[in-house]
């Protein structure tokens, strides 16, 4: 049985500059594997480069093992899966 997946909005990051980013996900944790929470919309206040604030709108959940992930790690884990299905 595969595991399922999830597309969610995330904050990217790229010399400085911010947007939201849809990316596909196994729907467990990025630290330990177990369940991801519901995801809900959430709105994040950011800075840009030239002192701007920007509000992103993007997914956020809490996962039930109390883990946080950071955009970082989501990336992390849609970029092994993306690997992952290609091979």
């Amino acid at each position: 049985m595969s595991t399922p997946t999830r597309r969610v909005r995330v904050i990217e990051t790229v010399h400085g500059k911010a947007w939201p980013t849809s990316v596909e996900v196994p729907w467990v944790c990025s630290k330990c594997g177990g369940p991801r929470g519901e995801p809900k919309e959430a709105t994040r206040q950011l800075w840009t480069m030239d002192h701007r604030r920007r509000t992103l709108t993007v997914d956020d959940w809490s996962n039930p093992c109390g883990h946080h992930e950071s955009s970082r790690d989501v990336f992390a884990q849609h970029a092994a899966f993306v690997a992952e299905e290609g091979s």
